[in-house]
């Protein structure tokens, strides 16, 4: 399986685990948008209040740790505060005890 259908794999995965607020979508991507681009992955909100988790496509374990720093964005909708934090390994122990 290449690294992408992995990371929809995995996304899936946690879209089921740990449902987010609301619509979620992933975009795995060469190059970040704008203002983004020296990141491995950001999690920005639309118009809609709709998170878009984006990916750079690097090796296959830098982009699912990146994954899963991202969707803890997504269900605390913070920055890299406390709570975020909590939430982030909470979203890694499910994920490594998934084997």
């Amino acid at each position: 399986m290449t690294t992408r259908g992995r990371c929809h794999q995995i996304f899936r995965w946690l879209l089921r685990t740990f449902p987010p607020p609301t619509t979620t979508r992933l975009r795995i991507v060469a190059v970040l948008p704008k203002d983004y681009e020296d990141c491995l992955g950001a999690c920005i909100w639309n118009d809609a209040d709709e998170p878009m988790i984006w990916l750079k496509d690097t090796s296959r374990s830098e982009t699912i740790s990146t994954l899963i720093h991202e969707y803890a964005h997504v269900l605390t909708g913070l920055d890299h505060e406390d709570e975020f934090y909590l939430m982030l390994g909470k979203v890694e122990r499910a994920y490594w005890d998934s084997f």
